[in-house]
């Protein structure tokens, strides 16, 4: 009895220690299971992690070249502001140069000959050879210069031929690793182009530094271009109008020598009769083409007297004002706005008149485009009209709203 208590307690407790066994077994499973799972979600939870650090830093990373860009962009247009004179292009290419880090650039305009044959000339460059300094003239298509005007769009290269240029440094010569060629275009024309090039590839914003500023060096191009071409009009109709003065004083010589006879008198009454309607007749023909010559100007262009009367506008002045030319001439802000708006102006005009050149920049809003505000740059100057003897006004406004709106948009 002994003997079979003692097996049955010794079986009681292998099964006893069997059951604690299996059951330590399904724990430990269980737990192991738990485990992975708490395991795997720490591990999605980490690679989620590691995802938006990743985000963030590109997004860092974006914002940074995009304020390196818009910093670059700055500089160029405070360069444009406070220049006005021929040397400002040299000044462009340099700052150009210095801050995208590049060793060698170039400016070329588009221009015309005397048989309105336009051809591209170099207006600055910044570390070329002599002889390619030489070759200003290009012709449009020859060299990737001249394609890229043809094309429309930039042009990268990585593999430069040695014959087309070599850097020129305290050390020697050598072809540069990387060449970047970008049409400066304005209201879908060509003005010229930005060639650029450096040892190294070019990287991203480097490039989108470039096209960003082609936008604006394209605005300043055509609207200095268009400034000039302005001067030489008026340039021009002052000499006509010299010349005009001076073939009148000498038919009044000549009728002071013929009064002497009578029988010349007559005669000489006929024919400065007949003179001077050819001559009121020309004076009327340059008159019209010179108001069609303003009128083709897409700015405002306007001239005061010394009292700040306009004697002539153009059809872009009208539109603004909404008035024909009749309404305008001969009338002065006071006289078109009132005297509690158009006061200050007489009065800013007429310390114009007195102190020189003033430019400004100033918003409008349009009627003829919905109410749109339009953003305008306005140089006013003080002129000397020969046939009043006296100094006036010459005024003319430039439409930037593209130029401000882009801006804008970097900024944003």
């Amino acid at each position: 009895m002994i003997y079979i208590a003692i097996v049955i307690i010794i079986s009681i407790i292998v099964v006893y220690h069997f059951i604690t066994i299996s059951n330590l077994k399904r724990s430990l499973l269980a737990l192991q299971k738990d485990v992975d799972s708490k395991t795997a979600e720490l591990t999605a939870q980490s690679k989620k992690m590691d995802d938006y650090v990743e985000k963030i830093n590109q997004r860092d990373e974006e914002e940074s070249r995009r304020k390196w860009t818009l910093e670059g962009i700055t500089k160029i247009d405070q360069i444009l502001r406070d220049n006005q004179n021929e040397e400002v292009i040299d000044e462009l290419i340099h700052e150009i140069v210095k801050y995208s880090k590049s060793t060698q650039a170039a400016i070329y305009l588009v221009k015309e000959d005397k048989n309105k044959t336009k051809y591209i000339e170099m207006a600055a460059c910044f570390a070329y050879e002599r002889k390619k300094f030489i070759n200003k003239r290009i012709e449009i298509g020859e060299g990737l210069v001249g394609q890229c005007y043809l094309e429309q769009k930039p042009i990268i290269l990585t593999e430069i031929p040695d014959s087309y240029l070599k850097i020129t440094s305290g050390l020697g010569t050598a072809n540069p690793r990387c060449l970047n060629i970008i049409p400066l275009i304005n209201n879908e024309e060509v003005i010229g182009l930005l060639e650029v090039s450096a040892f190294k590839i070019f990287e991203n914003e480097i490039l989108d530094y470039f096209n960003r500023l082609s936008v604006s060096l394209a605005s300043h191009l055509d609207n200095r271009g268009k400034v000039q071409e302005t001067k030489r009009l008026l340039f021009e109709a002052k000499q006509t109008s010299e010349q005009l003065q001076g073939q009148e004083e000498e038919l009044r010589q000549n009728m002071e020598e013929l009064q002497a006879s009578h029988e010349q008198v007559n005669r000489l009454q006929r024919e400065q009769a007949m003179q001077q309607e050819e001559m009121l007749q020309t004076l009327k023909d340059h008159a019209n083409v010179y108001q069609k010559i303003f009128n083709f100007l897409p700015i405002k262009i306007f001239l005061k007297d010394d009292q700040c009367k306009r004697l002539i506008v153009n059809e872009a002045v009208c539109s603004a004002h909404n008035k024909s030319p009749e309404e305008l001439i001969g009338k002065c802000d006071i006289d078109t706005f009132g005297l509690d708006i158009g006061g200050p102006m007489v009065a800013e005009e007429k310390d114009i008149i007195q102190n020189g050149l003033r430019e400004f920049m100033q918003e409008e809003v349009s009627n003829i485009d919905g109410g749109k505000t339009k953003h305008l740059r306005t140089i006013k100057m003080p002129i000397y009209i020969d046939y009043l003897e006296k100094t006036g006004l010459l005024g003319v406004q430039f439409d930037e709203t593209e130029k401000v709106e882009l801006q804008q948009q970097l900024v944003d």
